[in-house]
């Protein structure tokens, strides 16, 4: 190598290069043109440098340079080729979807306006009844964050009480008003259709997510065995009524089955009380907790895990511990800590209006009272909303069905029990697809236990006191479709495995009935 000035490398190396141009290009080489000594990339140059030269022809196949006429040299700016758009085009498709995959609740709470001002607007039946089944999802799962908060406050026994009360209190209140509207076959083909949609539909959901992200996960058997053995219960119970022929009256046959369900219903209430008593004074026959998995545990999914519609795993669920065991290892816990101790922002650092009132509101929720209050006034609110989208839900269904090929049948077996479980259906699919198996388990059984021992007979004790002719006297279609569920969720979990084959049969089990129920004359009482 030869230490030259500035000036003698920039004339060799324009020399070299013109040389380079006369002689035929070597393969992968560029021709050169000219250029300019004056030209203010030259001044970058260090003044004493090194000559090297390399004409040894490329491999890669030669890229074509683009010219720049107004300073007379050759730039070889890597070009954007259509693959890279395309890439940036599905990170950014990948990005709105995770943003309404984490905020789709929050997205749908702009129906709930929309569905009770639409009457007032004369929109028609159903306008109103599309926008008020949107409403109601959302304002479903405000209500479990808000009640699994307050229960937070109240303890272990006031709180599982609390989730009790208000956990399917969506359901009570869609059902209450068709009580008081003399609906009996909406309210019987919905309780029918929250419990299959739960052992059928959100189970197998929930099983084909998790052998997308893992094959062969397994679950708690004791526990399944204990929910399907209550499930059977219920299904007895709820079918034997529609069996009695005890008079040829048809008036006497009526009261004969009212005052059945009544009993039976009561009957259910006191196993019910007692499934809640086993469930808090022991984990044997329970899902395990989320710690006792055997995965390693990841802060960050863990974190997401917790975060994720917590109102519907306690809810449904008693066995799933309020307070989580310590994590093994140091480094684990951490970020947690870090987390919870991280520096509240101040307002008057700030620099917007916008910046400023979210750091005042972060500090108004950390006083103890006001962070109290809040999920007390989310809850009342919720439950008052969802009580009047619920009257104006029911009041329309008559409306809709008459003017569109939906079935009342289905939309009593299929539409209100999918509106009402949707934040189930959600949760039961996230935590299947985070390697969780037992939560999912426990989401879906527990909520079809829940309405099948607690929500069905109280249903019929309401209709009771409010002096409705409420029975659990179910049609022949439904009393097929109830025992075929049970016998199809009976064959596909009694084993601790999952596989492809068993969510693939319970989904098209579900889309059989929902087939099916489109085709259903509704007989009402």
């Amino acid at each position: 190598m030869e230490h030259v000035s500035r000036i003698d490398t920039a004339r060799e190396a324009v020399d070299q290069a013109l040389n380079f141009a006369d002689d035929e290009p070597l393969s992968g080489e560029t021709p050169v043109h000219d250029i300019v000594l004056s030209d203010p990339l030259l001044q970058h140059l260090p003044f004493e440098g090194y000559r090297i030269l390399d004409p040894q022809s490329s491999r890669a196949a030669p890229i074509k340079p683009l010219c720049d006429r107004t300073h007379s040299y050759i730039s070889f700016v890597t070009p954007v080729f259509g693959d890279d758009r395309a890439t940036g085009f599905a990170k950014r498709a990948a990005s709105i979807c995770r943003f309404v995959g984490r905020n789709w609740n929050n997205l749908l709470l702009v129906f709930v306006p929309m569905g009770i001002i639409a009457p007032e607007l004369g929109c028609g039946d159903t306008v109103v009844f599309v926008f008020n089944c949107f409403a109601i999802v959302p304002l479903a799962d405000v209500l479990c964050r808000a009640t699994d908060d307050v229960s937070s406050f109240l303890g272990d026994t006031a709180g599982a009480l609390l989730n009790v009360t208000m956990g399917n209190a969506t359901e009570l209140a869609i059902f209450s008003h068709a009580l008081l509207q003399r609906q009996y076959a909406i309210v019987r083909t919905s309780l029918l259709g929250s419990i299959i949609v739960n052992m059928l539909l959100v189970l197998g959901l929930s099983i084909l997510a998790g052998e997308i992200q893992m094959r062969g996960q397994s679950y708690n058997v004791l526990a399944t065995r204990v929910a399907a053995g209550l499930l059977c219960l219920t299904t007895v119970s709820l079918l034997v009524p529609s069996t009695i022929k005890s008079s040829s009256d048809n008036i006497i046959q009526k009261r004969d089955i009212l005052g059945i369900s009544r009993g039976t219903s009561i009957v259910l209430i006191v196993v019910y009380i007692v499934y809640l008593w086993t469930q808090v004074k022991s984990t044997r026959f329970s899902y395990k907790p989320l710690i006792e998995l055997g995965d390693e545990p990841v802060v960050q999914e863990m974190q997401e895990s917790l975060e994720l519609d917590r109102g519907s795993i306690h809810r449904r669920t008693l066995s799933y511990p309020r307070t989580f065991a310590p994590l093994p290892r140091s480094d684990i816990a951490a970020p947690a800590q870090y987390i919870d101790n991280r520096d509240l922002p101040d307002p008057y650092l700030a620099e917007t209006f916008s910046d400023q009132m979210t750091a005042t509101l972060e500090l108004v929720r950390t006083i103890p009272w006001v962070r109290k209050a809040i999920p007390v006034a989310m809850m009342i609110l919720s439950t008052c909303l969802i009580s009047i989208c619920g009257e104006l839900l029911v009041g329309s269904i008559d409306h809709f069905v008459d003017h569109s090929p939906i079935s009342k049948t289905m939309v009593g077996l299929i539409i209100l029990p999918v509106v009402g479980n949707a934040s189930e259906l959600i949760s039961g699919i996230m935590f299947a697809y985070r390697k969780q198996m037992d939560l999912a388990f426990a989401i879906c059984i527990g909520s079809a236990i829940q309405m099948a021992l607690l929500v069905a007979p109280l249903v019929v004790l309401l209709g009771w006191t409010l002096g409705r002719e409420m029975s659990l006297n179910f049609s022949l279609f439904e009393a097929i479709t109830l025992v075929a569920s049970t016998v199809l969720f009976f064959s596909l979990v009694f084993d601790d495995r999952c596989s492809t084959i068993k969510g693939a049969s319970l989904i098209a089990g579900y889309t059989i009935i929902s087939l099916t129920s489109n085709f259903i004359t509704s007989t009402e009482d």
